[in-house]
């Protein structure tokens, strides 16, 4: 495998053999000031280019390596991407390296290390840059949540609640486990916002919680494992017992500290209600498991 350096010459050198490049940039792990470097990082890179024709060219991944497998996202028509101006080579080689390349013209420079705040610039030959930003995580840090973005949370959880229940009473663990990533999705939006509560949202939770181990509480974390089930009714009803626990006990921390009127308060009526499905469900199961 290509060690960083060898990695770093060659996108160098590919820049420097293409007089349309006029600036490049590396963002996401490798620049984190926080994570550890490991063999798995990407290197996240980015060509800025003068000439729009020379954005046209298909031969780009050519120039680094044997590719074992790639994508580019202007070509997905399966889960397509949202529109993207430029080009994007996401190319995985068969040394192990990984470069997620995209290609774009130099005027979105500005707006883009605005946007990013997590980039070191690699080259810069025309001097653009006068005072080139040193890497951080500001960009990413938690937000705070307006108190709407709070309640429209707090709805969702319980609304996609009875999907489900649903889909464990018709047995159909998939249509279930679906939803039950949704709702793991509202618990993690949670979670991280009493993480941004605690640390002045001065933090980054990382990428679908990589970073909870390190602000989160033990127990917290267990938790939040926790509501990975298998695919077999038992396990995801009381998953989902667990997941909306710890999200009730969130929120009332979370709107502590927001100083808003705690949003689960309205639900009170659908919270009853989904216990006392929960509770049938689980009965019914458990008796079914021992019957056999």
């Amino acid at each position: 495998m290509r060690d960083e350096q060898t990695m770093r010459t060659l996108i160098l050198n590919v820049a420097n053999s293409h007089k349309a490049i006029r600036v490049v940039t590396m963002n996401g792990s490798r620049v984190n000031p926080e994570t550890a470097k490991d063999v798995h990082q990407d290197y996240d890179i980015v060509y800025y280019f003068d000439d729009a024709d020379a954005l046209s060219s298909r031969d780009w991944p050519t120039l680094f390596g044997d590719v074992l497998i790639m994508q580019t996202l202007e070509d997905m028509v399966f889960d397509p991407p949202p529109k993207m101006s430029g080009r994007v080579y996401l190319m995985q080689f068969t040394d192990g390296n990984r470069i997620d390349l995209s290609l774009k013209h130099v005027d979105q420079l500005k707006d883009d290390l605005a946007r990013d705040t997590l980039t070191a610039i690699l080259l810069d030959k025309d001097k653009r840059i006068v005072k080139p930003p040193k890497p951080s995580l500001k960009s990413y840090h938690v937000r705070r949540p307006s108190e709407a973005v709070v309640a429209s949370c707090v709805n969702e959880c319980f609304w996609v609640a009875f999907y489900v229940l649903k889909g464990v009473a018709r047995n159909q663990m998939g249509y279930a486990q679906v939803h039950l990533d949704i709702l793991r999705r509202c618990l993690e939006g949670m979670l991280a916002w009493s993480v941004g509560i605690e640390h002045d949202f001065a933090v980054s939770t990382g990428k679908h919680g990589a970073n909870f181990t390190r602000y989160l509480r033990d127990d917290f974390v267990k938790r939040w494992l926790s509501t990975w089930p298998e695919a077999d009714p038992l396990p995801v009803l009381h998953a989902l017992s667990s997941l909306l626990d710890l999200f009730v006990e969130v929120s009332a921390q979370v709107s502590d500290g927001l100083q808003i009127t705690n949003p689960v308060l309205q639900y009170t009526a659908a919270r009853h209600e989904i216990a006392a499905r929960l509770e049938k469900l689980i009965t019914a199961y458990a008796r079914d498991n021992l019957s056999c």
